[in-house]
């Protein structure tokens, strides 16, 4: 079976094979899975793009890169934009439910939002207050 969205699970993962292992087959889960806690993320637009370097010097094929970023600012508008602590701005590649439940769960304050990045714009799939747990964004999976 696959695994819960939105949770952390304690697994053993066996990785398919390739230049940056993206799949897995899930072996054994040991015990239950829990919320998905504070997210993982880098500290602005530049080190999370760094890390997406490194995966596309491992794998310059790949469709898209995980990422999460800290601090973010949403900006409603033609196009959205999530604007770090530095100023730099990314365009939001999402579904209008997705764009306002973020601005929503936002409330105008800075957010950490964790998704996927495409090499043009970045398409959130969870975001917490700042060191708050993360949650999935509503519609995440249109």
């Amino acid at each position: 079976p696959g695994l819960p969205p939105g949770c952390r699970t304690e697994a053993t993962l066996a990785l398919y094979p390739g230049t940056r292992p993206a799949r897995v087959l899930i072996l054994e889960r040991q015990g239950r899975s829990e919320p998905l806690g504070p997210l993982p993320a880098e500290p602005d637009w530049d080190a999370a793009l760094n890390q997406a370097a490194e995966c596309l010097s491992a794998d310059p094929w790949a469709d898209v890169i995980p990422l999460a970023v800290r601090g973010l600012t949403v900006l409603p508008g033609d196009p959205w934009l999530l604007r770090d602590a530095d100023g730099r701005a990314m365009p939001v590649a999402a579904a209008p439910a997705v764009r306002w439940s973020l601005l929503s769960l936002s409330g105008g304050r800075p957010v950490d939002v964790a998704g996927e990045w495409d090499g043009f714009a970045f398409r959130p799939q969870a975001a917490a207050s700042a060191g708050e747990a993360g949650r999935l964004l509503d519609g995440w999976r249109e």
